[in-house]
């Protein structure tokens, strides 16, 4: 899960066409809906461990993961996404393996969580979001985010190397207005062996670098390093996600001392629903449910609590 954005084309982008549609239908259980639960939180920076309610808890995740000066919809769609993402994580257990509570602001493992950033807009997006989860086909559903795609978002496989199809998390193309967010990353020799060796490869000196195969939308799904062949997914989240911000690469440059230049565009693995995406279709006035069904196909946006 990836943290708020800090802040040409590739030849082989696909453009795609997305259109809303009204597939995303709000809905609550004919059941008894259920009760707020209450969450344990452990903050890595602290060191300790808090009770909150539930959506208490979103608050600050909000804040964190979206600009909490973006439009209201863009906030809403993003407490809904996260609400989901949280839920569901709990019915595996959440954090008990990791921290021993139920969620964390480990980005790592979980999402970003920031209580200082709280405002008015995002109690707001929160509340009028309350309990309203993502589901497909009756469960809930994995609603990966990120902050900005580059102009095309892509499917889990492409972005994630996650097996699993999962048809409702196609990939679409950013509304126009979107920033691209280009940007270049460089590492030393010793910084790319280093992390090829984390990953179990091992080498001695990087001579060739290159882009070995490409996904649907574009982006780099493995490169190829000395003739061996390097998952990108894997490899960008182990040298370093923030510098070397997306897979969507359209560059690479080897220098005489086997540093390695990278250019591309996009911050973040690409799937779901793009954070930079959300802000421009709020600014137009879509609602938070047709900011979801722009990004998600077939879920319904089901009320599990009051």
């Amino acid at each position: 899960m990836n943290m708020r954005a800090s802040s040409a084309i590739l030849s082989a982008l696909l453009v795609l066409t997305a259109v809303l549609t009204p597939s995303c239908q709000l809905f609550q259980r004919d059941e008894e809906l259920g009760e707020e639960p209450e969450v344990t939180l452990y903050l890595t920076e602290q060191q300790e461990t808090v009770t909150l309610k539930f959506e208490e808890y979103l608050y600050g995740v909000v804040a964190a993961e979206m600009s909490p000066g973006w439009p209201l919809d863009a906030l809403a769609a993003q407490a809904i996404l996260a609400r989901t993402f949280a839920w569901r994580k709990l019915q595996t257990g959440g954090e008990q393996d990791n921290y021993g509570t139920d969620v964390s602001d480990d980005v790592k493992s979980f999402q970003a969580y920031n209580a200082d950033e709280v405002n008015d807009r995002v109690v707001e997006a929160v509340e009028t979001t309350r309990g309203q989860i993502v589901t497909y086909q009756g469960e809930p559903a994995l609603t990966w985010f990120h902050a900005a795609s580059g102009g095309i978002t892509c499917d889990p496989e492409e972005g994630l190397e996650y097996p699993d199809e999962k048809p409702y998390i196609p990939s679409v193309a950013e509304p126009e207005g979107a920033e691209l967010r280009p940007w270049r990353a460089s590492f030393s020799e010793s910084e790319i062996i280093t992390a090829l060796d984390e990953l179990g490869y091992t080498f001695d000196g990087i001579e060739e670098f290159i882009v070995g195969a490409r996904g649907p939308s574009g982006r780099a799904i493995r490169f190829s390093i000395n003739g061996i062949a390097v998952p990108a997914a894997s490899f960008r989240v182990t040298l370093d996600p923030r510098a070397l911000k997306s897979t969507l690469i359209k560059s690479i440059d080897v220098g005489e001392d086997g540093s390695v230049s990278f250019g591309g565009r996009g911050f973040g693995h690409g799937v779901g629903m793009s954070q930079e995406g959300a802000r421009v279709l709020a600014e137009r006035g879509r609602s938070s449910t047709d900011i979801v069904n722009y990004y998600y196909r077939d879920v319904s946006i089901e009320q599990i609590w009051e």
